[in-house]
């Protein structure tokens, strides 16, 4: 089995790592190319998606660019007042750069686009980006509006896994998520194919991301975290995407903790493993950090708690990946507006994978 320890080297990130004020904006999200240099996603106050490159060439170091204003005049005609509400970025293990955005206009149905395998070594893209629309297509679950609440887009190696929520009914005064994971090859002939969450969670107050528990034998598949409240009660459940054995069934859920029932998550971060495909799961809560091991993601498992800091009061976004030498750079921005940055060194028993 697997546990981690927390380096001494946690604190704020400063300095060149923060180029822009990061207040107010809707969604923050980081990668980075073949070159090194840094790709930070975000919603601008004007609601458009922006891409700001780090740019070593430049005086500031670093260039912006508006990645959906574009598609958004060409998608509604020029009409005023469409915004992108949402978006997601994820890099797979062979560099390329996944992207997705939902843009919107009030009382229209919201729309899904992605730009699928972007180079990381040239992104000349950033400037003319290739989206592509897949408009609503569910034939079996009608909707007088589509509002799209989140999407994710995962990072395998083996397969590729996007998965889009929605409000279930949005002429109820509950809004409960309905959740699809998108077949861009429209294998049955819809892209839209129903997932729904194993438990009712009300969008807006629930937090997931892609990943995969271990120990699924020879038919492994990426799955999905989610936190949530329901009757003011905490949740945090792990889903596969889909039934492997009957895809018309719903997949069996794992209900997972922390050690504290009082807790609710504040961020969840899946840190995929190369060597499997399998992913460690770290949570922010209250002030603390919590760690689940790939292998400690059964039905009732419980988290193991690493370390308590101011830092982690109130995390937005949260951010985890491997560095290559047996650690995980865990990282975010908390309610402050404040980046962080944490490594974590992975042992397995008495035995590190860090090499010393």
């Amino acid at each position: 089995s697997c546990s981690a320890a927390l380096s001494t080297t946690m604190r704020p990130a400063v300095g060149r790592s923060s180029p822009v004020s990061y207040t107010h904006l809707a969604g923050f999200q980081a990668i980075q190319t073949k070159g090194g240099n840094a790709l930070l996603l975000s919603l601008g106050t004007d609601n458009s998606l922006y891409v700001t490159a780090e740019s070593p060439g430049l005086r500031t170091g670093w260039a912006r660019s508006n990645l959906s204003a574009a598609q958004a005049a060409a998608s509604f005609g020029g009409e005023s007042g469409a915004v992108c509400k949402d978006f997601t970025v994820a890099q797979q293990p062979d560099g390329s750069i996944h992207l997705a955005m939902v843009l919107a206009v009030a009382e229209q149905n919201d729309r899904l686009f992605l730009s699928l395998g972007n180079s990381d070594a040239d992104t000349s893209w950033i400037d003319s980006p290739n989206w592509r629309e897949y408009p609503y297509d569910d034939p079996d679950h009608p909707r007088s509006k589509v509002q799209i609440t989140d999407v994710f887009i995962s990072e395998a190696s083996d397969g590729e896994y996007i998965v889009v929520d929605v409000i279930r009914d949005p002429d109820s005064a509950e809004k409960l998520i309905f959740r699809y994971y998108i077949d861009t090859s429209r294998e049955n002939g819809y892209a839209w194919r129903a997932h729904d969450v194993a438990v009712d969670i009300e969008a807006g107050r629930y937090r997931s991301c892609l990943g995969r528990k271990s120990r699924q034998g020879s038919y492994a598949v990426d799955g999905i975290y989610t936190s949530g409240q329901v009757n003011g009660r905490a949740q945090l459940i792990y889903a596969p995407l889909f039934n492997v054995f009957d895809p018309s069934l719903p997949p069996n859920p794992d209900r997972l903790r922390l050690p504290d029932d009082s807790l609710v998550p504040d961020a969840l971060a899946a840190c995929r493993q190369a060597a499997d495909n399998t992913s460690a799961l770290y949570v922010a809560a209250g002030d603390g950090l919590y760690y689940f091991a790939s292998d400690n993601q059964e039905d009732g498992a419980t988290a193991e708690f690493l370390t308590r800091n101011a830092l982690f009061t109130g995390v937005r976004s949260l951010f985890a990946f491997e560095t290559g030498d047996g650690s995980v750079m865990v990282w975010g921005l908390n309610a402050d507006d404040q980046i962080f940055l944490s490594l974590i060194h992975i042992f397995v028993g008495n035995r590190s994978y860090r090499e010393h």
